[in-house]
């Protein structure tokens, strides 16, 4: 399950982010941190970004590091709130990787089948 839902967290974030990356012109897979994941390192960040997600107050740093790739980053959660009943929560993600570094603001909304989902943020 655990599985399951680091795919569907790690599927919402890229639908997100390579759109927006695409209207900016940019070339996600070539200038983006997570291009150069290990699938332990995908592993890792997947893992702590549900758990930021479902448990990190607002304000809380979450990290995490890989010491065989000496790949990071921090998820921190800025805002919680129900949107139409689910709960959703905007929050900063940074990722450190092959040199590259991101920082981005995201929002994700957790519905009770397909869990957190990347959503726009108003």
């Amino acid at each position: 399950m655990k599985t399951l839902l680091h795919v569907i967290v790690s599927i919402s974030l890229i639908m997100l982010i390579v759109p927006l990356a695409l209207a900016q012109n940019l070339k996600f897979l070539d200038d983006a941190p997570m291009s150069h994941f290990t699938e332990e390192d995908m592993e890792m960040f997947l893992e702590t970004a549900s758990d930021a997600l479902d448990n990190a107050a607002d304000g809380a740093e979450v990290s995490w590091k890989n010491p065989a790739s000496g790949n990071h980053g921090t998820i921190v959660p800025v805002r919680t709130n129900l949107d139409d009943g689910k709960r959703c929560r905007v929050f900063r993600l940074m990722n450190h990787a092959g040199g590259l570094s991101s920082n981005v603001n995201l929002k994700a909304c957790r519905d009770d089948v397909a869990g957190w989902q990347v959503v726009p943020i108003d």
